[in-house]
């Protein structure tokens, strides 16, 4: 497993793969991690965060790569989860950037994976698992949202706009889950009551807190708003093509179940965005949303846009990685103070030297080429634990261990026969 030289320890673990949990770090740093999907020869390679993060709770209505979540979906990764089922490949790529996830239920988990290698970073790869879905993904609030478009660009409507009300709340952060086999009014329950009081509470069972019988599998989310999380698991029941949700009876005017007419989809909300390259922001906003209005605002951009426009401008900043130079270093990527930093690595994995070697190669963003005198030796099986090395000292030992050299070009890096 790669680790960040800043990570605080991991708590947690998914079969086949272990994760890194990095719960808040003060200079981003690259973030790493390297493993063997079960059942196959491939691994995931995480790395890169390029902006200085913080402890502050991000709100649905701002999106800020100092958000140390929202920087691990901007970290370049480069990976195969073929042979995954979709629901697999998803969990298995949000908990490694250690967010949360909420995937449309009309959306089938059970499909097998077949879109080749995904990258160049995680919410790029997920966004790529999401496509072969016809699904957009949206990021709000420590949540990554996946869905037919108007599914997703409704809860964005709503979660940001909610946000925008009561701006001046401090969020009510809470972990929340419910098991395998869950009711969705459980689920629903759970949102509403603390773990510690529901045992002691039961739910009210008015149609406001009933939800249609379903079965669901086991969720965990960490740190959420809790009205973040009521709002998630109510929209599975909602329907933009019936312009309200499906559970809504002669009740039109609760605040839970307001209709959500086609009309709202075309109105423009507020969102602010924080990040190095707010040119590309503006660029991509402007091309979705051309009478769309932006500001500066605090070190930022106020965006006020339709919700397409949101959701493009998400995908500008967290789905393109920043330039690997010669040197193995995420290139012109300024830290905290301004000055360029060498990201460091700690790697501790049993592999073969040709696993490891190609998706570190990927992390450089360049080909991996084995010549033909190093190919029997890059098979060799090796255990590897290096500590504190930049990502070209790490090639360099792993090449050493298996006996071949490395040679960095400009697209490519060569491995020969020592």
């Amino acid at each position: 497993m790669l680790r960040p030289r800043a990570a605080k320890p991991s708590d947690s673990a998914s079969t086949g793969q272990n994760f890194v949990r990095n719960l808040g770090f003060e200079t981003a740093r690259l973030l790493g991690l390297l493993g063997t999907v079960v059942g196959m020869a491939s691994g995931l390679l995480f790395c890169s965060a390029i902006f200085a993060a913080d402890n502050k709770s991000y709100r649905a209505s701002e999106l800020s790569l100092r958000d140390p979540s929202a920087a691990r979906l901007a970290a370049p990764m480069q990976g195969i989860v073929d042979g995954l089922k979709r629901r697999d490949a998803l969990v298995r790529l949000a908990s490694g950037a250690d967010v949360n996830l909420w995937v449309c239920r009309s959306v089938d988990p059970s499909v097998t994976i077949k879109t080749g290698p995904v990258g160049p970073t995680t919410f790029a790869a997920i966004q790529q698992i999401a496509k072969a879905a016809n699904c957009e993904v949206q990021y709000v609030a420590g949540v990554v949202i996946i869905g037919p478009a108007d599914w997703v660009d409704a809860v964005t409507i709503d979660l940001v706009q909610a946000a925008n009300k009561t701006a001046r709340q401090t969020p009510e952060l809470a972990d929340i889950r419910w098991p395998r086999l869950s009711t969705p009014t459980e689920a629903l329950a759970a949102t509403i009551f603390s773990n510690e009081n529901k045992s002691k509470q039961s739910p009210p069972t008015n149609s406001d807190t009933t939800l249609p019988h379903d079965l669901w599998p086991a969720a965990e989310w960490k740190q959420i708003d809790r009205s973040v999380a009521e709002a998630l698991v109510r929209h599975q029941f909602f329907s933009v093509e019936l312009g309200k949700s499906v559970t809504e009876t002669t009740n039109t005017n609760s605040d839970n179940r307001a209709p959500h007419p086609k009309a709202k989809m075309s109105e423009r909300f507020r969102r602010r965005y924080e990040s190095p390259d707010l040119a590309s922001i503006r660029r991509a906003v402007m091309a979705s949303d051309p009478a769309a209005r932006i500001r500066p605002a605090d070190g930022g951009l106020e965006v006020h846009a339709l919700a397409t426009a949101h959701r493009i401008a998400t995908q500008a900043m967290l789905a393109t990685a920043p330039a690997i130079d010669a040197n193995g270093r995420a290139a012109n990527q300024p830290d905290a103070a301004g000055a360029t930093d060498e990201p460091r690595f700690s790697l501790k994995s049993t592999t073969s030297a040709r696993n490891a070697l190609t998706q570190l190669c990927q992390a450089a963003n360049r080909t991996c080429v084995i010549q033909a005198d190093a190919a029997s030796t890059c098979e060799r099986i090796i255990t590897i634990e290096a500590v504190d090395q930049t990502l070209k000292e790490l090639i360099d030992t792993i090449a050493n261990m298996a006996g071949v050299t490395a040679t960095w070009e400009a697209k490519q890096i060569v491995f020969r026969a020592k």
